[in-house]
């Protein structure tokens, strides 16, 4: 290999093997062979060593991978009298050391950076390299050790090592506690000059007419070096054109001048045109070229305070891109797989372009995971997605003078890696540290003075960020408040996350939360039916709904999930221990519409609120596992309800049905549009009794709200006499528009309603690639849905929650083409809300009967 000769790749052919007593004998014996990026637990399942740990339970029963050491190891001919090579690991998820030919070449603790060594004299003709991983339990216990308290009861202690949080398991995730080679393994010339990293940030200059850019070049063994920056566009070839000189710091910046620049927007306010920067060393070695496609905008935080005489006055919490500020609305982004190496760029694809047709333009990338993958950053850049992006600091308190060095480490990597990044708006040092520390019993007092973080949130990373991605904004934490001694939970400042709703109360306790910014709020929800299936194998389907408990990782996680059902629906949701338990199918329904319900409330109100509200981010879009989650996504990409309740509130254009404070003297219509659209037509509304039957109508105009910002809001007052008939009668309040559909309100919960007993009928036929079934109400049907059957499980409805009034008519699409093979087509089946009504709360002292039954509204095509 010579010194401009290309990297060798060492990914392929490592031998797996295990030391420790915990684990099973066949698996002490066994040599696995795996390429790397692998975990412990994908190489096993590979070579069919164990069950796949998201099925029946099997998780639990593999908690012994966490107690053994595990070797990675790998033999390879090298020329020893050739060029001085360095050992470069992308990824090391989890505290190893780092052996050539038996001796250590050092330590990796930290799976959030790369880690390089010089092979140095240790190099042979044949070498063989090892990756000696502690066990992954033992190691995040023996760290955690001190006076740092972490926040999730019942999981290993995470705080205390540099590796993805959620790996240890969470509300949503089981504890895998797993290891491996999480990247690429190469060899590259150690003293070859190279470019380590681009970074980009633009300036506007002459109202938009020219961009200033800001290219810098970092680059090691290069001091002296001269670069070529060119920027391209597809179009006109290349724009803008510099020179500059790497200094004895391995650091060159030069400024490009675009004239007529094409701007990147976020998605719904301009286009994504994509410019092509490449950076070149004239030495010409084989990293001495870098290629990036870059957008040209800038990004901002409007902090600026509120007129003091207004009430509940503040500061500002709103993302401005080229000056222009955006309303942000979209979802909280989690690992799409607990094991990262089984999550390819199709899926990460997958899942976002579900977000894209929720109508989301923003992402926040959670800070118990990871950062995200280039898949996820390419989609972003080129879909107008702005990426809120944590860095890795989740819920706990973190040792700073045991893990300084290492933050510093990898915030630089992390910045260096992502600076380019047009998607990338937003830097935020951690997800609820800052908050917690405050509420949290007894942490403040155990940290005492020793450093827990805040060092890294106010000085460390911020500063990584304005030195190394100054084209980002930078927030200390989510939530916080006007700075890092400021109470987190202030709603007047910074970015919140409103979760009484769900820990306490039903959706309607969003009506009584007016954030900032609503970075993170939530409602918990079943996987699809077809889904818990999969995870449930072998159980009898009389037990399914009781099996699926267990995908719920939440600490009172069934109690607080029984508690709201019972606020909404009642006994008929949550039978008495004298009632025959739900089925499965019925138990998904009623758990799916509540999160929908809830989800679609909450980013409507906050979004309603613009301009003092400035975004609303659902926690959560996609799961990890098959789980009982805040998800909108299943871990399959199987839509759940709440889906199309973000859809419903969160699209470019939508529209929503509230009553602030939840006073139903409150209660509007609401209708949101992009910047500049000007058509309207009134609104009709209508109360209806419990049967269907209307008892007042109004056509209602729509009226701007001069106080927005960022978008149209247009305003319809319902008139009280409308309300007050649906309240005397037990009925409901319905608006509709002629764009976007309906839109339902109900004045007290499903328990206490008398709606009839559902008529209808279903009519289904598959043409053209589609199944469409048309569903013709002969009563009132209040949120219906159409199970399309087994076979059909991964077709995505075109809609979903309708309530239909007697005599209407509705037509539920699934494409065919999402159809599996050999799964038995079944007749669709229809649910509503109507199975709720009238059964009143559930009555706890009750006994329990072991009977199934099904009560929603279920019926065939066929029957």
């Amino acid at each position: 290999m010579d010194a401009a000769a290309a990297p060798a790749d060492l990914s392929a052919g490592w031998a797996l093997r295990c030391s420790g007593d915990a684990a099973p004998p066949e698996v002490r014996s066994a040599e696995v062979t795996t390429d790397a990026p692998a975990s412990v637990h994908t190489a096993l399942l590979a070579a069919e060593l164990i069950d796949e740990p998201y099925r029946g339970g099997a998780w639990e029963k593999l908690r012994w991978i966490g107690r053994c050491g595990w070797s990675w190891t790998r033999r390879f001919a090298a020329d020893p009298d050739g060029p001085a090579l360095e050992l470069v690991l992308a990824g090391v998820d989890g505290p190893a050391e780092v052996l050539l030919n038996g001796g250590s070449l050092g330590r990796c603790e930290n799976g959030f950076r790369p880690h390089a060594f010089d092979l140095g004299e240790r190099l042979r003709r044949r070498n063989t390299l090892e990756v000696r991983f502690a066990p992954p339990t033992g190691s995040a216990v023996a760290a955690a050790e001190g006076p740092h308290p972490i926040a999730m009861p019942g999981i290993t202690p995470y705080n205390g090592v540099r590796k993805m949080a959620c790996g240890f398991g969470w509300d949503w995730a089981p504890p895998l506690d797993t290891c491996g080679l999480s990247g690429a393994v190469t060899l590259r010339p150690r003293d070859a000059a190279r470019i380590d990293a681009l970074a980009v940030s633009t300036e506007s200059a002459d109202r938009g007419r020219n961009a200033v850019v800001s290219a810098t070049v970092r680059g090691s063994n290069a001091a002296g070096e001269r670069v070529r920056l060119r920027l391209s566009d597809p179009t006109r070839g290349v724009v803008a054109a510099g020179e500059a000189t790497l200094g004895d710091d391995g650091v060159a910046t030069a400024t490009l001048r675009v004239r007529e620049p094409a701007w990147w927007w976020p998605r719904g306010c301009g286009e994504q045109p994509l410019y092509e920067l490449t950076a070149t060393l004239r030495a010409r070695t084989a990293d001495g070229t870098v290629t990036r496609r870059v957008g040209l905008r800038t990004v901002e935080i409007d902090r600026s305070p509120d007129d003091p005489a207004e009430p509940a006055a503040g500061t500002r919490f709103a993302v401005r891109v080229n000056g222009r500020e955006v309303f942000c609305r979209g979802f909280n982004w989690i690992p799409s797989d607990t094991l990262l190496d089984r999550v390819d760029p199709a899926t990460t694809q997958a899942r976002l372009d579900e977000a894209l047709a929720a109508g989301a333009n923003a992402i926040r990338v959670w800070g118990g995971g990871v950062a995200e993958s280039d898949a996820f950053f390419d989609r972003c850049d080129e879909e107008g997605i702005l990426v809120w992006q944590d860095f890795p600091f989740a819920c706990a308190m973190y040792d700073e003078a045991q893990l300084a060095g290492e933050v510093r480490e990898e915030a630089t990597h992390l910045a260096d890696r992502l600076a380019w990044r047009p998607s990338l708006a937003l830097w935020c040092g951690g997800n609820e540290c800052l908050w917690f520390h405050r509420s949290q019993p007894g942490w403040a007092e155990a940290v005492g003075d020793t450093g827990w973080g805040e060092g890294f949130y106010g000085e460390l990373l911020p500063e990584a960020v304005a030195e190394r991605s100054p084209g980002s904004a930078y927030v200390i934490n989510s939530p916080s408040g006007r700075s890092l001694g400021s109470p987190a939970d202030d709603e007047n400042h910074g970015p919140q996350h409103p979760w009484d709703a769900w820990n306490r109360e039903p959706g309607e306790a969003y009506l009584r939360t007016r954030p900032r910014f609503a970075a993170e709020f939530g409602f918990c929800g079943a996987a699809h039916a077809q889904t818990l299936r999969w995870a449930t194998p072998g159980v009898p389907e009389a037990d399914r709904s009781e099996a699926a408990w267990g995908f719920l990782m939440a600490t009172r996680g069934r109690a607080k999930m029984e508690a709201r059902l019972d606020e909404v629906f009642g006994r008929a949701a949550v039978p008495g221990p004298d009632d025959p338990p739900l089925a499965l199918d019925a138990w998904v329904y009623a758990t799916q519409l509540m999160q929908s319900r809830a989800v679609e409330l909450g980013a409507g109100w906050y979004r309603s609120l613009q301009p003092r509200c400035s975004g609303t981010l659902v926690w959560q879009l996609q799961d990890s596992w098959p789980a009982v989650s805040w998800s909108v996504i299943d871990f399959f990409g199987r839509r759940k309800l709440a889906w199309y309740g973000s859809r419903r509130s969160m699209g470019d254009h939508a529209a929503a049905l509230l009553a602030a404070e939840n006073d139903p003297a409150n209660l509007a219509f609401v209708r949101f549009a992009p910047a500049g659209w000007s058509r309207g037509v009134p609104v009709r509304l209508r109360a209806v009794d419990a049967a269907g039957e209307e008892l007042a109508s109004a056509d209602v105009p729509l009226r701007a709200d001069p106080a927005a910002t960022a978008e149209i809001l247009l305003r319809a007052a319902v008139p009280a006499e409308l309300t007050a008939a649906a309240q005397e009668s037990g009925g409901l309040v319905v608006a509709d528009d002629p764009t976007l559909g309906r839109r339902v309100w109900a004045p007290a919960p499903d328990h206490a309603m008398h709606l009839p007993e559902p008529r209808f009928d279903l009519a289904a036929e598959r043409s053209a690639g589609t199944l469409a079934v048309t569903v013709t109400a002969h009563t009132l049907l209040r949120d219906a849905v159409v199970d399309p059957g087994p076979s059909l499980a991964d077709a995505p409805a075109d809609e979903q929650t309708r309530t239909l009034l007697p005599g209407e008519t509705a037509l539920f699409r699934f494409p065919l083409a999402r159809e599996r093979a050999g799964v038995p087509a079944a007749g669709p089946r229809l649910f509503s809300a109507n199975a709720f009504s009238g059964r009143g709360r559930r009555e706890a002292t009750e006994p329990r009967t072991a009977a199934t039954a099904d009560p929603m509204s279920v019926r065939s095509a066929d029957s």
